[in-house]
């Protein structure tokens, strides 16, 4: 079983994402390979914020597709407490 807290987020963090967000877009990118930023780097202002509208209604698009995993989990642990007893 991997480990979990805060640790294991720090982990994670280091090794998939590596860099920093980027201060326009804020997406990640890593500093020491770019000197700009590859998402935003060749974009005007008025697209880095058609940008950030794309990534903030991704976000949101996904947020009911979670819900539904909740709920899915709860039937799921509801049916196999019902069964076990």
């Amino acid at each position: 079983m991997p480990p979990t807290g805060l640790g294991a987020s720090y982990a994670f963090r280091k090794k998939f994402m590596k860099g920093e967000p980027c201060e326009r877009c804020t997406l990640y990118y890593e500093h020491n390979k770019h000197v700009r930023c590859p998402h935003c780097g060749d974009l005007d202002d008025a697209a880095v914020r058609r940008l950030r509208h794309r990534l903030e209604q991704r976000k949101r698009a996904a947020i009911p597709l979670g819900y539904l995993f909740l709920l899915l989990a709860g039937v799921l642990l509801m049916l196999m407490a019902i069964l076990a007893s």
